[in-house]
């Protein structure tokens, strides 16, 4: 976001250019708000990066390590292209940026559609009424720039990459708002009820529909067994669908041993457990594999695999799209009926 905050900074000194005060005067006023934004953001960002995740390692190390992919220059336009068709589609309609829980509508969407109508207006009756439109045009070119940014990363292509131009777009909206309301104030509130109520009927909307597969509500009764630091110590956590490894990763025990696999359905998507059983043989720890119902994976084959799988019983779940499955403990003839009471509440 930096290079659209550089043109927001430059958009006001530019709006204030103009005044006829005193060098002194215009000095302060335009250092002092710049040095106290910079200051609140330079003091949240050291607090992130100087903040260690619960392996103890810092945010900072992880982000220097971290690599970037931009789009190549031979692959520069076709990637804006795709990025900017797959914004253009989002744009279209609002309901798909809850694309990650919701199987959202694609699509032109008419509650949206009426959304940009209000947004224009505001923006169009913003700029006709303001006093200094230096600042109203700098924060719509910091948006263009915030949209220019995301569509060159290589990775950019959901809701929530894109949703970052919206804090651009909530700035334009607020001093176009602003300079009107100066005006014609009743106009400027009964646009910003109009806006208002377009969201909320998206929002219903959204809400209205089935939570996708992989955000069951039967995640969370996983999540909540899972999150245990017995457990950790003797299992590898194996993550075969998508949906999962991310919530573990980040608020899993600390103990954990956490792996993601590519579905297992061809014989090279299975050689990935041969590293897989080394690690959980050299820990002495056995495999517990995460899974939807149904499953990406060949579970049969998986079973043929490894050993024998034992369905691990989830409290509030009997029949959950998210399900469990473990090697079990070796044990002498006769106690094969208590091999799952390790997994029960202790």
């Amino acid at each position: 976001m930096l290079p659209s905050m550089v043109v927001l900074g430059f958009a006001f000194l530019a709006g204030r250019a103009t005044s006829r005060r005193s060098t002194w005067t215009l000095l302060r006023e335009r250092l002092v708000p710049l040095a106290v934004a910079a200051g609140v953001a330079v003091l949240a960002t050291s607090v992130l990066l100087a903040g260690r995740d619960r392996r103890g390692a810092l945010y900072a190390e992880e982000l220097w390590e971290r690599e970037v992919s931009f789009a190549g220059d031979a692959s520069l336009v076709l990637q804006l292209g795709r990025a900017t068709e797959k914004l253009g589609t989002h744009l279209a309609s609002f309901g798909l940026f809850g694309e990650r829980v919701y199987d959202g509508r694609a699509g032109p969407d008419p509650v949206t559609m009426a959304a940009w109508a209000v947004i224009a207006a505001t923006i169009v009756l913003g700029i006709r009424h303001a006093s200094r439109r230096a600042s109203l045009v700098g924060s719509f070119a910091a948006l263009l720039v915030m949209a220019l940014v995301i569509a060159s990363l290589g990775e950019s292509r959901h809701g929530h990459h894109f949703v970052l131009v919206f804090p651009f777009l909530l700035l334009s909206l607020a001093i176009a708002l602003c300079f009107l309301h100066a005006r014609r104030p009743r106009l400027a509130i009964g646009l910003v009820l109009a806006l208002t109520a377009t969201q909320l009927v998206t929002w219903v909307e959204v809400v209205r529909q089935r939570p996708a597969s992989h955000d069951d509500w039967s995640k969370v009764a996983v999540l909540r067994k899972l999150n245990d630091e017995r457990l950790a110590s003797d299992y590898v956590y194996v993550v075969l669908d998508w949906g999962m490894y991310y919530l573990l990763a980040l608020y899993g025990p600390r103990n954990e041993t956490l792996v993601y696999l590519d579905p297992l359905r061809s014989d090279a998507s299975f050689r990935q457990l041969e590293p897989l059983r080394e690690l959980a043989a050299r820990k002495q720890m056995r495999l517990a594999f995460i899974h939807q119902r149904p499953s990406a994976s060949d579970l049969r084959r998986l079973a043929r695999e490894v050993g024998p799988l034992e369905r691990v019983p989830v409290p509030g779940a009997p029949r959950a799209v998210w399900q469990v499955r473990a090697q079990p403990r070796s044990r002498p003839p006769g106690e094969a009926a208590s091999r799952v009471a390790e997994w029960s509440e202790p």
